[in-house]
């Protein structure tokens, strides 16, 4: 009846929704390419003068009190880059704890379900933001999020290629000099390798769950997706294909990146501008004998879906993850792999929490809400104070960094500089100006034929 009453309401949900499927998806291919145009021309000013990386991006008619600021900003605080790395932990942070809280099968209360759930889009899980007019627009089952999870990371590559080179006739077409292909050069690879290490843990939890199956009536079925079934031949070819992306994405990619900084490291290349402005996401944080262990996070991720997602559901798969995430909390304590204090504190700080977490969710495993009335506000609110505050201080100190950078400064500036719209006003004034000569030659012709 459950399962009838689900369905009833899926289909309702289904006639109500329009067929707006693709028309969302255009829109976000379109923004996509627009927004990495955007990135890819204007990047960061500041980053780019670190790298002495001149280009003309923007007039030369800037004010002298602009230029004051921002060579403050460089010369005192730093890169503003340095302040990616607690964008990583808190990244990491959230990706994980959606990632447990799927596999896991955690039964969150609702109040905290909701929360959990909003922050699931930091995978990259493209449907969510679609909804779920997908599954009324076509037939769809987890074999095609499993194929668009598999083409994931190519398609945003095709994209961001596809928005670099109209960026490059962009600016072929604007007479730009060679500094600046360069610059847009550099920006271009450390997109791409951002975009691997967002998608990674994503890609690589849907390619685990297709061998994740369970038996019910003497039939077995695919746990992500009941209406599948498991070991026919249908399975069986999708669980070759994953067999051999396991190789090529789970495997593939932090061996690459682990052997392309081994090399870097090799020839003393780590400390080169350029190449860490390319590949400086991976280990400018980090301190310099610890140059790997940005790898070492990516891996930690498959591992915990790897660990428990074979398991069958019981306390026990609970009790694997909080064990491998204790033992990751004890080493990053004991080595404190991270340059800046604030940043091993939030990394510890979110390691915490994440064993506290689990810890909770043991507590559901055990149905403590039937064999005991607990109170289930202050629980809620208990696991909402855990499940936030890496959160909420690692965007505290984001907002502090980017104040110390006096980027709110620059970037009102910049609005106020936009708002005044000194160039439309130049150029009424300017056809203005065009009028009244027009105007005065008119009237001194007429004045000659008139005396005439």
């Amino acid at each position: 009846m459950a399962t009838l009453k689900i369905i009833t309401v899926f289909c309702e949900k289904c006639s109500s929704s329009g067929s707006s499927t693709y028309t969302i998806l255009t829109f976000s291919i379109i923004s996509y390419i627009l927004l990495i145009c955007t990135t890819l021309i204007y990047g960061n000013k500041h980053i780019s003068k670190k790298l002495n990386l001149k280009y003309d991006n923007e007039q030369n008619s800037e004010s002298e009190s602009e230029s004051e600021v921002e060579l403050e900003v460089n010369d005192n605080v730093g890169s503003i880059m340095d302040l990616q790395q607690k964008l990583k932990i808190v990244l990491s942070y959230i990706q994980i704890s959606t990632i447990l809280s799927i596999n896991l099968n955690i039964k969150w209360p609702e109040f905290m379900g909701r929360v959990v759930e909003a922050f699931k889009s930091i995978n990259f899980e493209i449907f969510d933001f679609v909804g779920l007019d997908y599954r009324c627009s076509t037939s769809f089952d987890y074999y095609h999020i499993f194929i668009f999870q598999l083409f994931m990371i190519p398609i945003l590559f095709a994209l961001t290629t596809l928005s670099y080179f109209i960026t490059k006739y962009w600016g072929l077409y604007k007479n730009k000099q060679y500094e600046f292909f360069s610059t847009i050069h550099n920006r271009f690879i450390y997109i791409l390798v951002l975009l691997t290490f967002i998608t990674y843990p994503s890609v690589s939890n849907t390619i685990l769950r297709i061998f994740k199956c369970e038996e019910i009536n003497e039939e077995w079925y695919l746990s992500s997706d009941l209406n599948i079934y498991c070991f026919d031949t249908i399975w069986n070819s999708y669980a070759i294909t994953a067999g051999f992306f396991i190789i090529i994405y789970i495997i593939g990619i932090p061996t690459f990146f682990y052997y392309k900084l081994k090399y870097l490291k090799d020839h003393d290349k780590l400390s080169d501008d350029t190449i860490s402005y390319r590949y400086g996401f991976m280990y400018m944080g980090y301190k310099e004998d610890m140059w790997w262990f940005e790898i070492l996070e990516l891996t930690r991720k498959t591992i915990l879906s790897a660990s428990i997602i074979y398991l069958q559901e019981s306390p026990t798969r609970i009790v694997i993850s909080m064990f491998i995430c204790l033992m990751y909390l004890l080493y990053i304590t004991y080595k404190n792999p991270l340059n800046d204090k604030s940043d091993d504190f939030l990394s510890i700080l979110s390691g915490t929490e994440l064993v506290l977490v689990l810890f909770c969710a043991i507590i559901l495993e055990m149905k403590i809400d039937v064999q005991d009335r607990y109170d289930e506000v202050g629980f809620n609110l208990f696991l909402f104070v855990i499940y936030t505050t890496v959160i909420i201080l690692g965007n505290y100190q984001l907002v502090m960094g980017l104040i110390k950078h006096n980027f709110f400064n620059i970037l009102w500036t910049k609005i106020k500089k936009l708002l005044q719209l000194k160039h439309i006003f130049d150029f009424f004034s300017k056809k203005e100006e065009k009028n009244n000569i027009s105007f005065e030659e008119n009237t001194a012709t007429i004045l000659r034929e008139t005396s005439l």
